[in-house]
């Protein structure tokens, strides 16, 4: 984890991971946490994602803003995986959400062919409601078995485990010094990311 947010990669160049949790937080703007933001596609940006600016300006200005807008109000920005709360909320408006970003990477695919994948509809999400949506890419997915729904996958964990990983992530959150706002997802998908990055490569 230490490497992950306080080292550089393997052109010397700083690891800009962290950016994803922390660049432009609207944290004090409640009304920026129930809508995709422009800081919300540069974060993104971060994990290697490259959003068309088409789909961007949709997400800013059109249709699919207000459709993703409409369900993130529905979704507390504090709730946390694990909780009694986290399955109806997950089937519930973050699948619609998950569900219209799908819809419109389909169904709405540029001439390069480009629209919203699975991994960047994770990362949006992920962005918006870190305490309860998993960021997701091939790593993760093959290092935890390649779960049917990494969702479900992680509500479990966490309701089953919850105490005691919590506490470990804190402990390790305190050892390298990772700013207190990076949630425990946030916190678990760099360690296993860390971790099997190298074997995926």
């Amino acid at each position: 984890m230490n490497e992950y947010f306080s080292s550089k990669d393997s052109l010397g160049r700083p690891r800009y991971g962290v950016g994803f949790d922390l660049f432009a937080r609207g944290d004090d703007h409640p009304d920026d946490q129930n809508r995709i933001t422009a800081e919300d596609l540069v974060a993104t940006s971060f994990l290697s994602v490259d959003i068309p600016g088409w789909v961007a300006q949709d997400l800013l200005e059109g249709v699919l803003g207000h459709e993703v807008a409409a369900q993130l109000r529905d979704i507390p920005p504090t709730v946390q995986i694990g909780s009694q709360d986290a399955p109806d909320l997950l089937k519930g408006p973050a699948q619609r959400a998950w569900d219209a970003l799908r819809a419109r990477g389909t169904g709405g695919r540029d001439s390069r062919g480009y629209g919203i994948g699975s991994v960047t509809r994770a990362k949006l999400l992920a962005r918006k409601r870190p305490h309860l949506i998993p960021v997701s890419d091939s790593v993760i997915r093959g290092a935890l078995g390649k779960p049917t729904n990494l969702w479900n996958y992680h509500q479990a964990l966490f309701l089953d485990h919850g105490d005691e990983l919590r506490r470990l992530l804190d402990q390790a959150r305190t050892d390298a010094g990772v700013d207190g706002r990076v949630s425990h997802l946030r916190l678990l998908d760099v360690i296993v990311w860390m971790r099997h990055s190298r074997k995926a490569g």
